[in-house]
């Protein structure tokens, strides 16, 4: 049964660590291995930033306020370019 609990915090530091940097480095026109291998540098000095800022706003820092507006800004970032290709194939 530790081994479950164990498993579910290994996929955990996973998606916050790779997930938002690898979804960015891709849309920058990385290669698959270069975001995966750069995405934790890139993604811890975001949440860095992040945190900086929240505390000069006063603001407390939680997983919602430093995880989840990274990776929203990270998904949007990939999404885009590919939702705006499709809609310029539609129009020829």
């Amino acid at each position: 049964m530790i081994w479950l609990g164990f498993a579910a915090a290994i996929l955990a530091v996973a998606l916050i660590l790779y997930m938002p940097g690898f979804f960015l480095l891709r849309a920058f026109g990385q290669s698959s291995i270069n975001a995966f291998v750069f995405a934790p540098p890139l993604v811890l000095a975001l949440y860095a930033i992040i945190e900086i800022v929240l505390s000069g706003l006063g603001i407390r820092g939680s997983w919602c306020t430093i995880f989840l507006p990274v990776l929203v800004i990270a998904v949007v970032v990939f999404l885009l370019p590919l939702l705006l290709k499709r809609k310029k194939r539609r129009k020829n």
